[in-house]
């Protein structure tokens, strides 16, 4: 079966319509934490599941075309290794810093007593520590996931021979839910399983297998298929039960299952949400994702995510009628979405994208 073109790391319009949709989902979770729904479903879980998978695929997808082209002789592979690191650090580090050196500057609370953490992207090893989340600095712990897995797995994928890498992949991906397990067993609170090493490797290794099945379809279509039949007859049903039901209590006797299976679960959805996505659907989910205002939010969904509990923050800051407003949850909420993506807008076009431009100086192969 032929497959399409995989998407490049300047995304596909579908995808940058799921982006959309994710950060939608985060912004839901911290400007609507009150309301029932919220509390019950976690969006912004879902949202943080759906970036990480996205993720895997077009960064594996990324890297193994990179390990083609070093195969061929076309770049070394340290030099590959060096322009992949130099291109993510040009496009995650330069607002994410900038954001945490405004804050610090500006003493916003938390931000100066906890800065060596984000500032070294463990972020989320000060959370599991903590034992809860603390502010503005909340989103940092799935950055710095991110920025873990931006440093180790291009190793992996460019430095392992190709049919090692291929059985290593399924092993990581159980590393997820194994964990976990572990880690409740070892009587850690289970509010730190997802952020402790190697809690949320199975949400961006799926997306990593599935660029795997893109690169090569001829050998693995067929394993595409099956996982995307078992999203449609098993992982679909019981993340939406899981949903309606809420929350599995830490009592239950089905505490420890679910926590093993429910990341992987709702990352094997996604992997089929972003397979249908990367093909183009049709109709009119095809034509919403594709459309220019869903696109638009896509692409700068980074600067939205990073900088959307400081936005909220600084508004509170600002007295009445602002502190007031926010405390009436659904008449806050769009107009925090709209400053937010104004905000996050501006970001774009005058910080990020001029920086963003300096990629076209390392390219990856010539």
């Amino acid at each position: 079966m032929s497959t399409p073109a995989a998407p490049t790391e300047a995304g596909h319009p579908q995808l940058d319509g799921l982006r959309a949709i994710a950060v939608f989902l985060v912004l839901c979770t911290h400007l609507l934490p009150s309301q029932a729904w919220v509390r019950r479903i976690g969006p912004g879980g879902l949202g943080v599941v759906l970036f990480f998978v996205l993720s895997g695929f077009l960064i594996t997808g990324i890297l193994l075309r990179l390990r083609d082209a070093v195969a061929d002789g076309r770049v070394p592979i340290r030099r590959a290794l060096g322009r992949f690191y130099i291109r993510r650090a040009l496009r995650i580090l330069p607002l994410y810093y900038a954001v945490l050196g405004v804050a610090a500057l500006f003493d916003v609370p938390p931000v100066r007593a906890t800065w060596p953490w984000h500032a070294f992207y463990v972020s989320n090893l000060y959370f599991a520590l903590r034992g809860s989340w603390n502010g503005v600095v909340t989103p940092l712990w799935s950055l710095s996931i991110e920025e873990q897995f931006y440093l180790l797995w291009p190793i992996a994928v460019l430095w392992l021979p190709p049919r090692a890498f291929r059985l290593a992949l399924p092993a990581l991906i159980a590393l997820g839910p194994l964990s976990r397990v572990t880690y409740l067993l070892a009587g850690i609170d289970p509010f730190a399983l997802g952020l402790l090493p190697f809690g949320c490797a199975d949400t961006l290794l799926l997306g990593a297998l599935l660029a795997l099945c893109w690169h090569e379809p001829a050998r693995f279509d067929r394993l595409r298929r099956g996982v995307r039949i078992f999203a449609g007859l098993v992982a679909l049903p019981a993340v939406v039960l899981h949903l309606a039901l809420g929350p599995v209590p830490v009592t239950s006797p089905w505490f420890v299952l679910a926590s093993a299976l429910h990341l992987a679960l709702t990352g094997t959805v996604f992997f089929a949400v972003i397979d249908d996505a990367a093909r183009g659907l049709g109709g009119p989910l095809g034509r919403l994702l594709a459309s220019r205002p869903m696109r638009f939010v896509g692409q700068i969904s980074y600067g939205i995510y990073l900088l959307h509990t400081f936005v909220q923050g600084a508004a509170r800051g600002l007295g009445e009628p602002f502190r007031s407003l926010y405390r009436h949850e659904t008449a806050w909420f769009p107009i925090a979405c709209a400053t937010v993506v104004l905000v996050a807008s501006a970001s774009f076009a005058l910080f990020e994208k001029p920086i963003n431009g300096l990629k076209r100086r390392f390219p990856y192969v010539g």
